[in-house]
């Protein structure tokens, strides 16, 4: 299976992802339907509609997003007491109305392997909050939606999210080290996501950053580093130092190679640290709620909002061209 071909008209950070899965050098993964990604999609939609004279396509995009957005904003979900059994139902609810959603179709359609779509449950004290996340694996090797719904639900009850993204980072595939370090939160010590990045922080250069240069120019001498090599993917922070992230990102590297543009393969890894640091740099000024502070597109780089573009569009661009 050709990637390109097979995953064109995926968003491109979906489709990049979606890749080192597909060639079996990842079990699987992931990423959030959630309000930052439908804006930032309708935004790349409407920017490439401007510049390129494809309003058509670009409002049949918009289209599918606006309708799913009405459709989620208009779900209501009320959640009573924090037990498994009518967590469940509930979940089971939100479940069909995800179906339902033209963007979780597209979706469907245009990935070649399982699309897994699930509520993703957050406890806050006695409350708690819901989105959707869209779990991407090989044909035939997804677990039960059931399954990794269960799981999240079994930890929101126990008030133990550690366990659960323990089980997330596994079906990931991420290296067992680097899910072991990121979930030892001692409250007096430095975050994990602050210590992932660290070692690349003076690298970025932050007065580019959130503009309209070049991620080349928001990190200049990236690949100098051997650090460089484990931000593989783009909700991964590796822990530094770890040689086994190192190699499985220069394993997934000559996988995503094989098939793209060098240029955009080293323009994913440069976009997935600076997505990694800006998360961390949130997440260390602020107590804030999980999810807070993603970047949405154009928020890094110039590249970053083609990320919201199909793969197709993207790779005819002429700098992956």
């Amino acid at each position: 299976m050709d990637p390109r071909a097979a995953l064109a008209d995926l968003p491109t950070f979906i489709a990049l992802e979606a890749t080192s899965v597909l060639t079996g050098h990842r079990r699987g993964a992931s990423f959030p339907l959630d309000l930052p990604y439908l804006q930032s999609v309708v935004q790349a939609a409407r920017a490439y509609a401007t510049t390129s004279g494809d309003s058509e396509r670009s409002q049949r995009r918009i289209e599918c997003v606006h309708q799913s957005r009405l459709r989620l904003q208009t779900t209501q979900v009320s959640v009573d007491e924090l037990e498994l059994d009518p967590l469940r139902e509930t979940s089971a609810r939100i479940r069909d109305v995800a179906a339902q959603l033209p963007e979780v179709q597209f979706l469907r359609e245009s990935y070649p392997g399982d699309a897994v779509v699930v509520p993703e449950w957050l406890r806050y004290g006695r409350s708690v909050e819901w989105g959707l996340r869209v779990y991407l694996f090989r044909g035939g090797e997804a677990p039960a939606p059931e399954t990794v719904v269960d799981r999240n639900l079994e930890a929101v009850v126990d008030g133990s999210r550690s366990e659960f993204e323990e089980y997330q980072g596994r079906l990931h595939g991420y290296p067992d080290c680097c899910i072991d370090a990121f979930l030892e939160r001692a409250s007096d010590d430095e975050r994990p996501e602050a210590r992932s990045v660290a070692p690349l922080a003076d690298r970025i250069d932050e007065r580019a950053l959130g503009g309209s240069s070049s991620i080349e120019t928001v990190l200049p001498e990236f690949f100098a580093s051997d650090h460089a090599d484990a931000f593989f993917a783009r909700e991964f922070f590796p822990e530094p130092d770890c040689e086994t992230a190192r190699e499985m990102g220069t394993t997934v590297f000559d996988a995503m190679t094989a098939h793209l543009d060098t240029t955009l393969v080293r323009d994913f890894f440069r976009l997935n640290y600076a997505y990694c640091y800006a998360v961390a740099m949130t997440l260390s000024n602020a107590s804030v709620a999980a999810g807070a502070g993603r970047p949405g597109a154009g928020d890094l780089a110039a590249e970053h909002q083609l990320w919201y573009l199909p793969l197709g569009t993207t790779a005819a661009m002429p700098r992956y061209d």
